[in-house]
């Protein structure tokens, strides 16, 4: 049976995961509303971060630099959000510390990263191709005007870094072997041939 009235045909938009591009509205589940984060500066920060490993490693001495870029992604210490539920949030107000060891993990994927390892810490180290960095950049600069749904995909973050030589190389292996103490400080951490660990989780799978 045709529908009552007529039914206008529209066409969506996908980005790079499959999903609807940055300023389109969609279906699903509730956008959570965050509450006292400053977009703009959250997205200069953002940019500015990804600027800097970019830079860093492109003068770095890391032969797959050209193809690899393995880097540390910092979380928030917490997010706040709006909620109506009365038991857990009072106020109106429910916070939420990030981890990157559980459900904040989903981030990743849905920034199109590759999620390594989880460090001691909290920080996640994740893999990204160089095209994919400039993509990040390119959303981050525009982080507040787009679209509420790809804004949660970057709440948890606090900003992206060099991951520290201490989480790169094993000490006690680089002193026992004094002809390696040059290696250089911003090469990447699975470089020169080493598999990634068994836990990689790859957004390209």
């Amino acid at each position: 049976m045709p529908p009552p009235h007529r039914v206008s045909p529209k066409t969506f938009y996908l980005n790079e995961q499959h999903e609807l591009s940055r300023g389109e509205a969609s279906g699903g589940g509730r956008i959570p509303e965050f509450v006292g984060i400053d977009w703009a500066a959250k997205g200069r920060s953002l940019f500015e971060s990804l600027g800097t490993v970019r830079s860093q490693i492109s003068a770095s001495r890391d032969p797959l630099r050209a193809q690899h870029y393995f880097v540390l992604a910092t979380p928030v210490q917490e997010i706040q959000k709006r909620s109506k539920d009365q038991k857990k949030a009072p106020d109106g107000i429910v916070s939420q510390k990030v981890r990157f060891d559980e459900e904040d993990s989903r981030v990743f994927r849905r920034l199109g990263l590759d999620l390594v390892d989880v460090t001691p810490g909290g920080d996640a180290i994740v893999h990204m191709r160089p095209d994919r960095l400039e993509q990040l950049a390119s959303t981050a600069e525009e982080l507040d005007r787009i679209g509420a749904r790809e804004k949660t995909r970057w709440a948890s973050i606090d900003g992206f870094g060099l991951i520290p030589p201490d989480l790169r190389l094993d000490e006690g292996w680089v002193d026992s072997h004094g002809c390696c103490s040059g290696i250089s400080a911003t090469a990447g951490p699975f470089g020169g041939g080493v598999a990634p660990p068994d836990n990689y989780r790859s957004a390209e799978k």
